[in-house]
């Protein structure tokens, strides 16, 4: 693991959302009966991963949410 991404990992747990949860609860969210709708919010969090890992210049450029 590079300093960047230790760095990106040990600021998980103190920035926060506009609602107040942070970063690191936000990826302890626990998985959703199927349903469209919450297929849409899984994939909305898919796309947040993605920003949030380019923001952090990790996973090499990969999207997470690409097929879908």
């Amino acid at each position: 693991m590079s300093a960047v991404e230790r760095a990106g990992l040990l600021r998980l747990p103190e920035e926060r959302d506009s609602d107040g949860t942070t970063q690191f609860n936000r990826l302890k969210q626990t998985e959703q009966g199927p349903s469209w709708s919450h297929f849409k919010r899984l994939f909305t969090h898919l796309e947040w991963l993605d920003k949030a890992r380019r923001h952090r210049g990790v996973g090499g450029g990969r999207r997470l949410a690409e097929g879908c």
